[in-house]
């Protein structure tokens, strides 16, 4: 950035630009419309529903780079420690990209511990729902085509290897002697009792009054247990 502020600094104290400095501060003011404009839609959209998250960002970042790169190439360029320290800086930060991407559990967060109650109770039944199940969540016509098989793909996919086996789909089977668990994705908690009626789960009040959840980073699981006397 520091190198980046230099660059433009340059440019600005010149009498004229012209040749390849004149094309990089035009590409620049492309890619600095192209991230306003981004970023203005993007935030327009998320005041009138808030559906924002990090990873929707990540489009930006090509442009970001290549506006840095444009206002910096020819300053760093002229300097050999320059260019060391660009790529240092470049191989440092990919590196703790990598470092942090593998702490990130996303749904093995929530998996995980679904996987050690099913181990301490192998009658635990476990039930997936899409967030759509949830009302408030996307309308019908948001919902993209195939969204719901992909879901239903990646539950399956990450409970497999979190070691344990989801229900059908629509399947509204309550354990015996175990936990009943309700595993959404992708959406904030909401009460035990509301889930339980949107999923279509047959649980008792006295379940339901018993339940309690698991947040993990992307979703969350309720835990039923079982019924009293089983």
């Amino acid at each position: 950035m520091a190198t980046a502020l230099w660059g433009i600094a340059a440019r600005l104290f010149r009498k004229r630009s012209t040749g390849p400095a004149a094309g990089a501060i035009t590409f620049a003011l492309i890619a600095a419309a192209a991230i306003l404009a981004t970023a203005t839609i993007l935030l327009v959209a998320n005041s009138i529903r808030p559906f924002l998250v990090p990873r929707y960002l990540i489009a930006m970042a090509p442009f970001s780079a290549a506006l840095l790169a444009a206002l910096s190439a020819e300053v760093i360029m002229r300097h050999r420690w320059l260019v060391l320290l660009s790529l240092l800086a470049s191989v440092t930060a990919i590196g703790l990209s990598f470092a942090r991407q593998a702490r990130v559990g996303q749904w093995n967060a929530t998996a995980t511990p679904i996987g050690e109650i099913v181990r301490r109770c192998p009658g635990t039944v476990v039930h997936v729902r899409p967030r759509w199940v949830i009302p408030q969540d996307n309308p019908p016509q948001m919902i993209m085509a195939n969204e719901a098989r992909v879901v239903r793909f990646g539950h399956e996919y990450v409970a497999a290897r979190a070691g344990f086996v989801i229900e059908p789909e629509r399947s509204a089977q309550i354990a015996a002697n175990c936990p009943t668990l309700l595993w959404i994705e992708q959406h904030l908690p909401e009460s035990p009792a509301k889930l339980a009626g949107w999923a279509g789960l047959p649980l008792s009040a006295d379940q339901i009054a018993r339940s309690r959840m698991i947040v993990g980073e992307t979703g969350f699981v309720v835990i039923y247990p079982a019924p009293r006397g089983s």
